[in-house]
Order: C-alpha cells, then structure tokens, then sequence
C-alpha cells in the first residue's frame, strides 16, 4: 500500500484529513492541508434567478449536493441516492432536490426517483464546469454532505465541503471526518458503518425541520467564516510553507 510506504520512508507527511494519520499510525511528522477552495469565486449570495432557470419554485427548500454520480457498490451507495430517498419521505413538505453531477449513476438516480415519485421535485443538470458551480451551490438552501463512517470517510476533507461553507450555505454533514471537526452540531447527522439505511430517514426528518427556516437560510448563516479560516488557499498556502521550514530544518541538523 502506497501510503503505508510513504508513511515509513518520508521525513515529513501531508494528509487530507487527519483521520488518515491515524488510520496509517504516522510516526513521522505530519500536517493536515485539506481540500481548499477560491473564496474569491465561491461567494455568498442566493442565485434565484438559475433557481427560475431551473424551473424551482422560489417557495420551495431546496436542498441539493454536488459531485461524481458514480454507481456504488451497490445502488444506495451511488451519491444522492439518500437525498432522492429522503425526498420521497417529504411528500408533503416543499422540499426539492439539486443533484449536481455526471457518471454513470445518473440513470440510475432518475430511474429510482421516477420509482418512487418525486422526479416533478427534483433537478438532475449533469455536468457544470467548475467555473460555474458556485451558482449552483448559490441556488441551494441546505446542502448534503454524506462520508461514510469508515476508513475512507474518516480520512480525508470532501472537496466539495469547503465550497458549500465558502457560500455561506447551511450543510447538512455525517458526523464523520472534517465535517464533524468544523461545522456546529446541528449540522451533524450520525452515520453508522460503510452503508446506514437508516439515513435517509434523518435526513429527511432534519430538512422537514428546515422548511420554516427557509428565508433566514437563504441570507447566509454564518459559515463562511469556517472556509476562510480552514479552507482558504492563503492559509493553506502558510501551512505548508511551516511544515517545509521545519522539515528542511530537521534535514539539516541531521546533516551536521
């Protein structure tokens, strides 16, 4: 395993998320550098105008997640089939779902919605260019963040994460990995094991909860303040400027 080798032969490592260094039980020196994002570009600030592109009601919560619609291992581990599932528990709530993406998931998403009866509440665009992105996540009210609480979803920051709080967006996050370390606890849902058909269900159950909040979510809640301090590629940037000082001063007091 690549990691395991360069967690051995390294002076110094850099990590995702600090849930891999304990994973590979780093002895050596490390440093959490996460995914980051442009927070010049990813901006607050509701786009109601895609949302009337979109065809999306403007009383409408809408809640949605961005990334790759690959197939799983099976089909409710493809990305936003939890959502889908939860819409179909919110038959009486004016809930929708912005499902972002491209893969080979797609056809399976539309199919289980139109399955289950909630292809009138929900948006499946495709592919958008990363320069336009953040007018999609502008769009959303409540974005979904899922990691699985396993060894992958423990070790690593989603990329996508750091652009929904740069939008000032509400997440909704398992509480696993970087989510559970840097947003508030009621943006937190617990996840159990690499599969938890439980989620759905919570899921649905804190967007229900949401629907009255839907104008107050739109104006901001104060999240960007998170990117700025953990995700911003200026801090970043000084974090791994340190770790190379100190690696390069190590190398050269054992060389003396």
């Amino acid at each position: 395993m690549i990691d395991a080798i360069v967690g051995r032969r390294a002076t110094a490592v850099v990590v995702r998320g600090r849930g891999l260094a304990q994973e590979l039980h780093l002895r050596t020196s490390w440093t959490e550098i996460p995914d980051g994002v442009d927070v010049d570009r990813f901006v607050p600030g509701a786009d109601g105008a895609l949302r009337d592109e979109l065809g999306i009601p403007s009383e409408a919560l809408v809640a949605g997640l961005v990334g790759s619609l690959r197939l799983g291992r099976h089909e409710a581990a493809t990305y936003g089939w939890d959502l889908i599932e939860a819409l179909s528990l919110l038959r009486e709530e004016p809930v929708w779902a912005l499902i972002v993406g491209d893969g080979d998931g797609l056809e399976a998403l539309t199919e289980h919605a139109d399955t289950l009866g909630v292809s009138d509440r929900l948006v499946l665009p495709g592919y958008v260019p990363h320069e336009e992105i953040h007018r999609y996540v502008a769009a959303m009210d409540v974005c979904v963040s899922r990691q699985t609480n396993d060894a992958v979803g423990r070790s690593r920051t989603t990329a996508k994460l750091p652009e929904y709080v740069a939008c000032d967006r509400y997440v909704l996050a398992t509480a696993v990995g970087a989510a559970a370390d840097v947003l508030p606890d009621e943006m937190l849902l617990p996840y159990v094991g690499s599969y938890d058909p439980d989620h759905p269900s919570r899921l649905a159950d804190r967007l229900a909860r949401l629907v009255p909040r839907q104008k107050q979510l739109r104006k901001g809640v104060g999240t960007r303040q998170i990117a700025l301090e953990h995700y911003g590629y200026p801090e970043l940037a000084k974090s791994l400027a340190d770790l190379l000082r100190k690696t390069v001063g190590r190398h050269e007091r054992s060389q003396s």
